[in-house]
């Protein structure tokens, strides 16, 4: 256990502790569904913008790469993956996901798996079927043009 943890936990009373250490708590928070998080393959590089020495000493930049084929999504959502995100997939079929907004490597790298969380349960979730009985802009459309000669009609 990290020591700011232990005294962290030392604020709390004895019967409110959580049992798990706090890094523990935090990982099963930023949890993915449909992928193995064995399977996400990360690397760090140097992220680009201002920031003078500090930008270009640490590597802060998460690249997160995941095989298409290691996500347990079914083949409908799939499909809506490739469809909806394909500017994300690269030929090698993996889907990238980079995040170099924070200074810190830490943060970059839960921005990543939130970014990933989102884009996986955005695919996985079905779109609305199109209610078909409701008004179209067509009789709107009409309404209006018959307003105008009706108005035009008034003027003369």
């Amino acid at each position: 256990m990290i020591r700011a943890e232990w005294n962290m936990l030392k604020t709390f009373p004895a019967c409110c502790r959580p049992k798990a250490p706090i890094s523990d708590i935090i990982r099963r928070l930023l949890h993915i569904p449909y992928v193995d998080e064995c399977k996400l393959i990360v690397k760090y590089a140097r992220s680009s913008g201002p920031g003078g020495q500090h930008v270009n000493k640490t590597e802060s930049k998460v690249d997160m790469r995941v095989r298409l084929q290691d996500i347990n999504l079914p083949q409908e959502a799939m499909i809506r993956l490739k469809g909806i995100y394909s500017s994300k997939i690269n030929k090698n079929d993996e889907l990238v996901v980079t995040a170099e907004e924070h200074r810190v490597r830490q943060r970059n790298y839960n921005e990543c798996i939130e970014k990933l969380n989102n884009i996986l349960t955005d695919a996985a979730t079905i779109p609305k079927e199109r209610n078909m009985n409701s008004k179209t802009k067509g009789k709107f459309n009409d309404r209006r043009l018959e307003e105008k000669k009706m108005q035009s009609m008034k003027k003369l």
